[in-house]
């Protein structure tokens, strides 16, 4: 029987004692069977025969991915291995190593195995208060304060530049943007690669296919024509970001 701190409400205590009294929904399922929380499997079995209280509660969920607080002090990020990873922990990993004076969590770890289906991230929190909760009775002085804070880390942040678009490893980027990853896994997913012709040519086979229905035509000179002509778009709008040789 759920009870807090050891006490039992009247109303629950005469229910418990009524044999004929029958719980929501046990006459039609086992108490077992009956899920009152899918995201934590607590079910009304264990809701009626214990005091149990989540010390691990969402804090945060988007589409498949929720950050979990466990107390005061730690969180766990918990999300499919797919399009939507972050390189949260390679990029915190790199930062450390650069001594750089920007405030990083004191711990990271990764739990899981690069290829499992599900990942996991155990991260220590950050002690305090969050700046939205404060913001409105903040003078105009400690906002300033804060403000300049946040634009002396981005400078810092900004002195790590590379010659082309990789992550903070230097592997190449994964492809989520024109060529989709096949079952959304990044070991399938095509690389952006390192210049503006490696791009095309990891997802050529993509490009023919949509020029091919765009233009509604199978002749492969067509269609290579028009492949030609996107390229050479493509590069005079992205010379900034992507070099074209290396």
């Amino acid at each position: 029987m759920f009870a807090p701190d050891g006490v039992v409400s009247e109303e629950d205590q005469a229910r418990f004692e009524n044999e004929n009294y029958i719980w929501p929904g046990y006459a039609e399922k086992e108490p077992e069977e009956i899920k009152l929380c899918r995201s934590c499997g607590w079910n009304a079995y264990l809701q009626g025969t214990s005091s149990y209280v989540s010390r691990i509660r969402i804090l945060h969920a988007r589409d498949n991915i929720a950050l979990w607080e466990m107390g005061s002090r730690w969180l766990i990020r918990a999300q499919p291995n797919n399009k939507s990873l972050g390189n949260d922990y390679m990029t915190y990993q790199f930062l450390c190593k650069q001594g750089v004076n920007i405030p990083l969590v004191k711990h990271m770890q990764r739990l899981s195995e690069p290829t499992d289906e599900i990942q996991f991230t155990l991260t220590s929190r950050a002690q305090g208060v969050t700046l939205d909760s404060i913001w409105t009775i903040l003078s105009p002085e400690e906002k300033s304060n804060y403000r300049g804070q946040m634009a002396n880390a981005l400078k810092l942040l900004r002195q790590f530049t590379s010659k082309g678009v990789q992550k903070v490893d230097g592997s190449p980027l994964d492809d989520t943007l024109v060529g989709l990853c096949v079952r959304r896994q990044p070991p399938t997913c095509k690389k952006i690669g390192y210049t503006t012709n490696e791009w095309f040519e990891n997802i050529a086979a993509e490009l023919r296919c949509g020029l091919s229905r765009l233009h509604k035509t199978k002749d492969a000179t067509i269609i290579e024509q028009k492949l030609q002509e996107l390229k050479i778009t493509f590069q005079k709008q992205s010379h900034m970001f992507l070099p074209t040789q290396i």
